[in-house]
């Protein structure tokens, strides 16, 4: 029963890796992001947070926020942040080891960047994803066909608020400098 409650838990972070929800939308007026090695000037683009949380069990938490860049409903970069917070040893390392597994399908993937920090009550789990220069072909040959956001090879805004919708993950505005 504990193993099950912990992979519906897994379940829905990665799905909210996949998908977020939006709401109201700004002008980013100065932002740097490091995708790939190298730093991406999104100032042009338009900027959302997105957050969501849940409780795996009495003693675990899992926090979420998506930073998304779009521009005229096409994303630009996404960078998802995952933290699981809990006093339970076990269900830390369960989740880093499940961290580490969805992270090794994209291993040599450019433009999709993972970094995975531990300490003794969290595991964090942050994923950059740069749609303007990753292979959408090689990601959707990952992510599958089924429930994706592209169209004509662009990650599309509205099938993303489409998707996430389902996932109770709440937006707001952003408040760039």
């Amino acid at each position: 029963m504990k193993k099950k409650k912990l992979l519906s838990s897994i379940l829905i972070i990665v799905l909210c890796l996949l998908i977020t929800g939006c709401g109201k939308e700004t002008k980013n007026t100065e932002t740097i992001i490091e995708s790939n090695g190298k730093n991406v000037d999104l100032s042009s683009k338009k900027h959302k947070i997105c957050k969501g949380d849940g409780h795996i069990d009495s003693n675990s938490q899992a926090n979420m926020i998506y930073d998304i860049y779009y521009k005229d409903n096409i994303i630009y970069l996404l960078k998802s942040q995952q933290q699981i917070i809990s006093s339970n040893k076990e269900t830390l390392d369960t989740y880093e080891q499940s961290f580490k597994g969805i992270a090794s399908h994209y291993e040599g993937l450019e433009y999709y960047d993972t970094e995975i920090t531990k300490t003794e009550t969290s595991v964090n789990y942050i994923i950059t994803i740069n749609y303007e220069k990753i292979d959408t072909k090689k990601l959707i040959e990952i992510e599958g066909e089924e429930d994706n956001i592209f169209d004509n090879g662009y990650a599309r805004l509205d099938k993303w608020v489409a998707l996430s919708s389902q996932f109770g993950v709440t937006c707001e505005e952003a408040e760039d400098v």
